[in-house]
């Protein structure tokens, strides 16, 4: 079932001069990016952005489960 639940990670990418930051949210049923973020610095509104972009744009699901995945050993 869609919005029950979503994972999410955050990483850093090359844009040809200078790192950016990458956050993500995917649901897990439907295997979609559903929210992102890219600023050029690291902070607290990174991964909350991209929250709140998923959450905003799937209507503001009631109940959905987040889970960040393990990192490998």
């Amino acid at each position: 079932m869609p919005n029950c639940v979503w994972c999410g990670d955050v990483t850093y990418v090359w844009i040809g001069h200078r790192w950016a930051y990458l956050a993500v949210v995917m649901d897990l049923f439907a295997r979609k990016l559903v929210g992102w973020a890219m600023p050029l610095s690291p902070g607290s509104e990174l991964t909350s952005n991209a929250l709140k972009m998923a959450y905003e744009k799937l209507g503001r699901p009631k109940g959905v489960m987040f889970q960040r995945p393990r990192q490998p050993l």
